[in-house]
């Protein structure tokens, strides 16, 4: 079977979904029952090393199994949402699946998220049960999502504390159970059907709010097979989850890959360079799903000589941009790291290549298209172009979303063709190579942390003395983009510097990776005939100012 193949699959949507059922790319399978497939093939299997302590694939069955029976307990019920804001953790993991098990619908959030972020999605899917980490750094999430409930009416069923000291409202995780004590699923309700929502990921776009994409188990599972296909997997994978756990790559590709072929797990709470080499190093890693940043980190601690005689088989970096020479200097010691792309509407890759591939293939494309998988550039009027032709990129899969938590979102990027049109720009090649030129969507992309600008310039315009504000992405050596503000004052203001505009951000709860690092006070800004700001005028000047320095 040819893996890479760029070719439709059938002209209507029902031919397409017969070539998916028929060729493996859909099943009914259930996510929520993976982990007891798992435990009866392979019960005293290591699965997971997490903070020091190894867990066999029996023994994260049954702690599954016990939080999946104490969540119906609780009165959660197919269907209801339970909102996890969780560090990397064994417990998140145990959560994710004993959602998965009775039916419910996780929602996992970056714990860089704050009570703007928090707020709107608590609005929008009023989530019936919610878990969070005590602590994620100086943070005290339990404070900010109490905060979160108190304004926004939520009276949740069940809220859970995982680490820190006892506090009301909120109740302990139920531990992991010793071996003697007896589990059966009996009283659990059903898992979600393959074809129903089963995990609601926030991903923003272009608009001012981030928007909730509706991943199915049959979805996520499809993503699976073609990973693991291409790849060749299976139990001596070894995978490294250091991304939070709250994106599709790490989730796909550091957990429920491993888990359908028998092999194993390093999970990190967050990433530390040294760290991760030295784990990397003493559980022999052999595949890492990350973005460009981390493979920055390992590289250049290898090229010091602070690594090991180890070297990890596959990288798979995407989320941001990739320099072709970094993919160069990873392959000079060692390691096979590939540029991908997919995004979090498709569960994850929608393109993937191989070591074995042509190095200078690897370095410049984004991959190569998966099999099953369709992506076109397409021009002003959606009319497809010619192989090798730059346009905006749509993409049918059968990876795809069922659409957004907004309909009007939806409408607005998936057609009644089944094609999702990606906002991206770029061009694929006769033999199924893709190729990013850009993005038409005003996204910023912090080290594969995609945020709107349209967010922040709105909570930057409610300050006083603001007349106008346009926030951009600006290059940056380790990030990619950093955030960029240029700001208009009224005529009867005067600039104080942006510690009174960080500040106010600040009193907002916004997520501080949007916060701006780079500030122009400007008089007027450039703009089209139609009165639009020119945004690429503004980066051309930044990028301008940065070649003088």
């Amino acid at each position: 079977m040819e893996l890479n193949d760029s070719a439709p699959y059938g002209r209507t949507r029902i031919e397409r979904e017969r070539f998916y059922r028929e060729r493996g790319l859909w099943t009914d399978e259930c996510l929520g029952l993976l982990p007891a497939t798992a435990a009866s093939r392979w019960p005293d299997r290591e699965f997971v090393y997490c903070d020091g302590r190894r867990y066999t694939y029996q023994e994260f069955w049954r702690w599954t199994l016990a939080v999946a029976h104490d969540l119906t307990a609780r009165g959660l019920k197919p269907g209801d949402h339970i909102l996890l804001q969780m560090a990397n953790g064994m417990e998140v993991l145990v959560l994710q699946f004993a959602a998965w098990r009775i039916g419910a619908v996780s929602i996992p959030v970056v714990p860089m998220f704050r009570l703007r972020e928090l707020t709107t999605i608590v609005d929008e899917l009023h989530p019936k049960m919610i878990a969070v980490s005590a602590q994620v750094g100086s943070r005290n999430l339990a404070d900010e999502v109490d905060k979160v409930v108190a304004e926004t009416g939520l009276k949740p069923l069940e809220m859970y504390l995982v680490g820190g000291a006892d506090r009301g409202g909120w109740r302990r995780l139920p531990a992991s159970p010793a071996p003697s004590t007896p589990l059966d699923e009996a009283g659990l309700p059903s898992p979600p059907p393959a074809d129903k929502c089963c995990l609601t990921l926030y991903t923003s776009g272009s608009t001012a709010a981030p928007k909730g994409a509706l991943l199915t188990p049959r979805a996520i599972l499809s993503n699976s097979m073609t990973y693991r296909l291409t790849h060749g997997l299976d139990e001596s994978m070894v995978a490294l989850a250091a991304s939070p756990l709250a994106h599709v790559a790490a989730l796909a590709t550091g957990i429920i890959n491993p888990m359908t072929v028998g092999g194993r797990t390093v999970v990190m709470s967050t990433w530390r360079p040294e760290a991760g080499i030295q784990l990397i190093e003493q559980e022999r890693v052999t595949h890492f799903g990350t973005v460009v940043t981390y493979l920055q980190d390992i590289v250049e601690l290898y090229e010091k000589g602070d690594g090991g005689d180890h070297r990890i088989r596959i990288v798979s970096v995407g989320g941001a941009p990739t320099p072709p020479t970094l993919i160069h200097r990873a392959d000079a010691i060692g390691i096979g790291a590939i540029n991908q792309y997919g995004m979090t509407e498709v569960a994850c890759n929608s393109t993937l290549g191989r070591p074995d591939h042509p190095l200078e293939r690897r370095a410049v494309n984004s991959g190569r298209v998966v099999y099953g998988t369709e992506i076109q550039a397409v021009d002003e009027d959606r009319r497809a172009l010619p192989p090798g032709e730059v346009g905006e990129l749509r993409i049918r899969s059968p990876q795809l979303m069922l659409g957004y938590t907004s309909p009007e979102a939806t409408a607005e990027c998936m057609d009644e063709d089944g094609w999702f049109y990606t906002g991206d720009v770029g061009s694929v090649d006769d033999e199924g190579w893709l190729r990013i030129h850009g993005r038409i969507k005003d996204i910023i992309n912090r080290g594969g942390e995609k945020f709107s600008a349209q967010d922040i310039e709105i909570a930057l315009a409610g300050f006083p003395g603001v007349a106008a504000v346009a926030a951009v992405g600006a290059p940056d050596a380790r990030f990619g983009e950093v955030v960029a503000a240029f700001v208009k004052l009224a005529p009867d203001a005067e600039w104080a510097g942006p510690e009174p505009l960080l500040a106010h951000l600040e009193t907002l709860r916004m997520a501080r990776s949007k916060f701006p690092v780079i500030w122009r006070v400007v008089d007027q800004f450039p703009v089209t005939a139609a009165g639009k700001i020119q945004k690429q005028a503004l980066r051309d000047q930044l990028k301008a100012e940065m070649l003088v320095e």
